[in-house]
């Protein structure tokens, strides 16, 4: 989990986002990735919450000092 570096969340209600980012914060509070959240209709009305996250092998360490090598 430490190698996160960003975090796409998608909500189906608009009122859930306050919790779903309370939540996120909890659970990556010493990762702090970057995070963007996103208010959709899934095609599916079961899935309330989905979340993508995007981790780079060695990104706990490249974070600690500011710098970030990612390749593409």
């Amino acid at each position: 989990m430490e190698d996160v570096i960003m975090t796409r969340v998608y909500v189906r209600n608009a009122a859930d986002i306050q919790n779903v980012a309370v939540v996120h914060g909890e659970v990556f509070r010493d990762i702090r990735p970057a995070m963007t959240i996103v208010k959709v209709d899934f095609i599916d009305a079961h899935i309330l919450v989905e979340i993508e996250a995007e981790a780079v092998y060695g990104g706990a360490d490249e974070k600690s000092d500011g710098k970030t090598n990612v390749q593409r």
